[in-house]
């Protein structure tokens, strides 16, 4: 397998963990928008 040799430098685990982080920030933002 070529993939191997020039992986990302990001795991999957790394990728889904920052997407997670993305949207709570996000969803949080959106919370705080409705309120006020």
């Amino acid at each position: 397998e070529e993939n191997r040799w020039n992986r990302p430098k990001m795991s999957l685990a790394q990728k889904k963990d920052r997407i997670a982080k993305k949207k709570a920030s996000f969803l949080t933002a959106q919370e705080q928008a409705a309120e006020s």
